[in-house]
């Protein structure tokens, strides 16, 4: 028995070193193919736009990160309006979080000499959780790709959080707004029909407070009023849920209305109804586990259809302790990188992302106020641009930009540097 568990440990062991040899030379291939990135030289007169983040700055998700990233289709969208006016240099990385693009400040504003340095980064933070780095603690980082760190923790940590069993996060239990024995009382049978203006009172009176009477009207509500009035059906629904905590209530009352399958409308009806973190969080999942859909990194995916949304449940967004130490470490690096770029006469833009679970714009705003740099907020646009379209129209299916994505936000940044840079 003692030879079996020295051979398994052995054999671990071993598993977890190739393991880690492979990330390595994977991470080492991509830094010698992709490089920094850098697009071009500040000694041709121009004003030079550097370009800082993680892999929305480095054009994951594009067909062509060389060309259809981004900050390359910035160039051409400032080329367009005024040529040969500005150089747009490509200073993101995958992986990248506000710790690395702190000790890396420094060198690319002395290598590129910028007049604009746009900053978007964050995401990664959510999960790395850098430590604290003051510039002058530790040497500043070459701007090179590739950097010798633990990438089977790294691994590990992402794995973690894909595969996060609901009872292990920050987000606390679903308490049902009715009494336990309100929700055991028997309540009386549902109508056999409803119309629209009577499930409207029962909504508005229900938002206000739970009754246990009405729920029949609200269960009628969301069975009947899903091809006529989707929202109102979903608001039903969503009540019902947030009285009962019974998430069948989904599957039975909304799994026949087309209209009534689709997270945005759910966000919508949520941020109407203003529940409270741990209501959203369990009305997102309970809706999720009852229509088919997955919730992964940036999108939600609907398992047999293929379908894809661009809004997903932010349950990492809770604020737990260890998230609002992340975001005050984001903060304090942001800060750092703003003042490094002013001190060398360049101009700082941060920049949001273009969907709402990346980072949360309200974290950029706090660092916007503290240290009066501007901010661009992309999410908005995004979605009024989606309108009825897929998300697939600018998204591939890990939240990242595809080609056109990239080019809004190529195009919305123009916009932000001509405003700050008239001719």
């Amino acid at each position: 028995m003692a030879r079996t568990l020295r051979n398994a440990a052995l054999l671990g062991l071993i598993t977890l070193v190739l393991l880690e040899v492979v990330l390595q030379l994977g991470a080492l291939v991509v830094a010698w193919n992709h490089g920094g990135g850098a697009g071009g030289s500040a000694q041709d007169g121009r004003e030079v736009v550097l370009c800082v983040g993680d892999s929305f700055t480095y054009g994951l998700g594009a067909s062509d990160p060389a060309t259809t990233s981004y900050p390359a289709a910035l160039q051409h969208v400032l080329d367009e309006a005024d040529p040969e006016r500005f150089q747009v240099v490509r200073g993101g990385y995958p992986g990248r979080d506000s710790r690395g693009v702190l000790e890396r400040i420094e060198g690319q504003l002395r290598e590129f000499a910028p007049r604009h340095v746009v900053i978007l980064v964050g995401l990664n933070d959510r999960w790395r959780q850098p430590e604290r780095l003051a510039l002058g603690e530790a040497e500043a980082a070459a701007d090179e790709g590739f950097r010798l760190e633990w990438r089977t923790a790294r691994l590990w940590r992402w794995l973690s959080g894909k595969f996060e069993a609901p009872g292990e996060t920050t987000t606390p239990a679903l308490s049902p707004r009715l009494p336990p024995e309100d929700r055991a009382r028997e309540m009386p049978a549902l109508p056999p029909s409803i119309d629209a203006e009577d499930a409207r009172a029962a909504v508005e009176s229900g938002a206000a407070s739970a009754d246990p009477m009405l729920l029949p009207k609200l269960r009628a509500a969301a069975r009947d009023l899903g091809a006529t009035a989707p929202e109102l059906a979903l608001r039903a629904a969503v009540l019902a849920f947030l009285w009962t905590g019974d998430d069948s209530l989904f599957a039975a009352e909304l799994g026949s209305a087309p209209p009534l399958d689709s997270p945005a409308l759910l966000q919508q009806v949520l941020g109407a109804l203003d529940v409270s973190p741990a209501e959203h969080a369990a009305a997102s999942a309970a809706f999720a586990e009852s229509l088919g859909w997955e919730q992964a990194d940036g999108i939600w995916l609907h398992k047999s259809s293929g379908r894809q949304a661009a809004l997903v449940t932010p349950r990492w967004l809770e604020f737990g302790p260890e998230l609002l130490a992340a975001f005050e470490v984001h903060r304090d690096h942001l800060a750092q990188v703003i003042a490094r770029c002013r001190a060398a006469g360049a101009e700082p833009l941060l920049v949001g992302y273009p969907n709402r679970v990346s980072f949360p714009d309200q974290a950029f705003e706090a660092i916007a106020e503290a240290t009066g740099a501007p901010f661009l907020s992309t999410v908005a646009r995004f979605e009024e641009e989606l309108g009825e379209r897929p998300p697939s129209a600018l998204f591939v299916a890990d939240g990242h930009c595809n080609d056109a994505g990239y080019r809004l936000l190529a195009e919305l940044v123009a916009e932000a540097l001509r405003a700050r840079s008239p001719n």
